[in-house]
């Protein structure tokens, strides 16, 4: 083909794409092929409230990595990181912020040289200004529930630790 034939080709394409066409794909097809980034600001959320953020959330990867949290209607959380070959544990109690954000007051954290005989009872440290601010939404139906947290802030004795937690995390509800 010579350069004549592929601009005439590539012009034209481009024009048929700008026109209104009535077949045109459903936004679910479209969705679905986007990147998973842009799926997220794609997909249908609903803010958290008291009653949707309550049960247990995780997300599991492989070798014994991922996170684990639990919020109770007392207004209490457990937090699990699973780091590997250790977790960190962190007891707090939970509110709602603005709407859209939880912040996760902590008063004691420990961690666990286990990730499978982890003792939730005993052996936690207490601590001072710390605390977990992310904000929150929750996503999907019934067997599909997710929590998704982005997290804003996260101080633990004082001091930033912005390293803890991804950018965005995506739990299943147990």
């Amino acid at each position: 083909m010579n350069r004549f034939t592929v601009l005439y080709t590539a012009t034209f394409l481009l024009l048929l794409s700008c026109g209104k066409r009535e077949d045109s794909k459903p936004a679910e097809q479209v969705a679905s092929a986007l990147p998973a980034q842009e799926q997220e600001i794609q997909e249908q959320t609903e803010p958290i409230t008291f009653e949707t953020i309550k049960g247990q959330w995780h997300l599991v990867y492989p070798e014994s990595l991922g996170y684990e949290m639990q919020f109770y209607k007392n207004y209490r959380s457990f937090i699990v990181l699973y780091l590997g070959n250790h977790a960190l544990l962190f007891k707090g109690i939970y509110t709602i912020e603005e709407g859209d954000k939880v912040r996760i007051n902590i008063y004691e954290m420990k961690r666990s040289e286990s990730t499978t005989a982890i003792n939730k009872e005993s052996g936690f440290t207490k601590t001072k200004s710390s605390y977990f601010l992310f904000q929150c939404y929750t996503a999907g139906e019934k067997q599909n529930k997710r929590l998704i947290l982005k997290p804003v802030k996260i101080v633990i004795d004082g001091n930033d630790s912005d390293g803890f937690f991804e950018p965005v995390l995506r739990l299943k509800k147990r």
